[in-house]
């Protein structure tokens, strides 16, 4: 196997995780506000003032990142796969 496929694979593998650990962040915080809050805007003001919010979404960003750097090195026929393992 050649090291450039599996240094891909391993990077679309760590953004699956981060995309997966970002979703479940955002979505725990944003289950913590107010219905109140629900549909206003005032939810997006209150979520980017939250600190487990902010780490989620930057998990996301992080994970976007590694998926970019997972196709310079491996085919999209084997990252694909592996960011929906």
């Amino acid at each position: 196997m050649n090291l450039d496929l599996l240094l891909g694979a391993t990077c679309a593998l760590g953004a699956s995780l981060l995309y997966s650990a970002g979703a479940a962040l955002q979505a725990l915080e944003a289950r913590n506000a107010p219905g109140q809050d629900a549909l206003h805007l005032s939810l997006l003001r209150r979520l980017l003032i939250r600190p487990r919010w902010i780490l989620g979404t930057l998990c996301v960003l992080v994970g976007w990142g590694a998926q970019a750097g997972s196709l310079l090195l491996a085919p999209v026929t084997v990252v694909q796969p592996t960011l929906a393992a």
